[in-house]
């Protein structure tokens, strides 16, 4: 009988250390980052598939921090979770502290309401909107190609209402000016633009309209009057985004052959 034993053999320790110690974290690295652009894919996936027209941004909100050789764990999530978990700060838009998640996809993760938008905000700022309550198109309201009021008309109906706030780099005649000029955009066309609160003053002398924002425009002597958003009490969400199953079915299918895939090219580059 023979025995054998590689570890008196220099050259054989120096490969298995060089593979334990360099060969095999690169490998796991890059299985593990393989995979969750995997799991990105997927979840992308989803979302255009359960969302009516998502825009780009929402798609591109799905994002990585990818493992290294010293941290061999990857995340995937949205660009405010990532940077939370390393200590920086987090931000939906300059108006709010909520994210991409909890701002537009947790409501179809989880079901339930969803938080109010900036322009809610503003619109509750000024007593028009009530608290609790949101503000959302009209059957008739025109839309962008992803099914949602635009911004351009977000603007110019807040600076109609006096909801709009600008930055405290410009002055009060400037502001002024601003909301004016948007203002003037629809006084061209002719165009008007009121709100109708739940209760209060813009309700009394409007009882026959439901609350929300209207506009009013002369069409040959005859004013029409066409609502653009309405107030409602409450936007339930249906649970429908299976945003952590379908993170964990891919990552546990994907894994394994990026592992093995990557451990044998470890060996066969291994010096």
């Amino acid at each position: 009988m023979i025995a054998l034993d590689v570890r008196s053999i220099d050259s054989v320790r120096s490969a298995l250390a060089n593979l334990a110690e360099e060969q095999m974290p690169y490998a796991m690295m890059t299985a593990i980052n393989s995979t969750a652009f995997k799991v990105k894919d997927a979840l992308q996936a989803e979302m255009t598939s359960v969302f009516d027209r998502p825009t780009p941004w929402l798609v591109r909100q799905v994002a990585i921090a990818k493992a290294t050789k010293q941290n061999l764990s990857a995340v995937v999530g949205t660009p405010e979770g990532i940077k939370d978990m390393y200590g920086n700060n987090t931000g939906f838009s300059r108006f709010t502290s909520s994210g991409a998640y909890e701002q537009i996809i947790a409501p179809h993760v989880e079901g339930g309401s969803r938080l109010l938008r900036s322009a809610e905000k503003r619109l509750n700022k000024i007593g028009v909107l009530p608290p609790g309550w949101f503000a959302v198109p009209a059957p008739d309201t025109p839309l962008d190609q992803y099914g949602n009021l635009s911004g351009a008309w977000w603007i110019q109906l807040l600076s109609w209402l006096n909801a709009m706030t600008w930055s405290s780099q410009g002055a009060a005649q400037n502001r002024a000016e601003k909301t004016s000029k948007r203002k003037n955009q629809l006084e061209r066309k002719g165009i008007q633009v009121f709100a109708v609160a739940p209760w209060g003053e813009g309700r009394a002398r409007n009882r026959h309209l439901y609350p929300g924002v209207y506009l009013r425009q002369d069409k040959g002597g005859m004013y029409a009057i066409d609502a653009i958003l309405l107030f409602v009490p409450k936007v339930i969400y249906r649970a429908r985004f299976d945003w952590r199953g379908v993170a964990e079915r891919t990552a546990q299918a994907e894994l394994p052959d990026a592992m093995a895939a990557a451990v044998q090219r470890a060996i066969e580059t291994a010096r």
